[in-house]
């Protein structure tokens, strides 16, 4: 928290911009979310399923089938939905915010990418472009397991970095976001 403290400090122009890009992008995610959610059958599977999860105790070990045919996803997303919905039981629009505020995380995680390979003006053009890319923001306003996959790509792009450059404990990271 000292070390946060200290980078708004030392540069509050940065700070502010970024404060900023992140503002609007929220809003963009955010605004009207309830009146203007995708709610379709993919939607409705994955929340009835996740609502059986808590009110059954039935616990889920394979994910939604794929497109593809005799393909499963793994149960990840299953289980990053269930204190959400959890929390907003039985409407379906917790997973939906989950899915925005991790959109939202991403724009924060590409900024210290994009910082961390060609400097400040990079981080915050890259931010910038996340958070007002109209794809992300359409696909941020629904809960769809594959709306979470930039996350978990960055985050593991930035792990392998990482680990590579400076600490090989970031493998571990990694691997956790290739498993999901």
């Amino acid at each position: 928290m000292k070390s946060l403290l200290k980078a708004i400090k030392q540069h509050p122009l940065r700070s502010l911009l970024l404060f900023c890009i992140v503002v609007v992008a929220s809003y963009f995610r955010l605004w009207e979310l309830p009146q203007t959610v995708h709610f379709m059958g993919d939607q409705g599977r994955d929340a009835l399923v996740v609502s059986r999860i808590f009110t059954d105790a039935d616990l889920v070990f394979v994910g939604p089938v794929t497109s593809i045919g005799n393909m499963y996803l793994g149960p990840f997303y299953y289980y990053f939905m269930l204190p959400f919905l959890w929390l907003t039981y039985p409407s379906p629009l917790g997973p939906v915010y989950a899915v925005a505020l991790v959109n939202i995380a991403t724009i924060f995680l590409l900024y210290f990418w994009g910082r961390m390979l060609v400097g400040e003006r990079g981080g915050l053009i890259a931010a910038g472009l996340m958070a007002f890319s109209t794809m992300s923001i359409a696909l941020s306003r629904f809960s769809w397991n594959p709306n979470i996959v930039p996350f978990f790509s960055l985050a593991m792009v930035v792990a392998t970095y990482q680990a590579w450059k400076k600490d090989p404990r970031y493998w571990s990271v990694v691997a956790v976001c290739f498993g999901i």
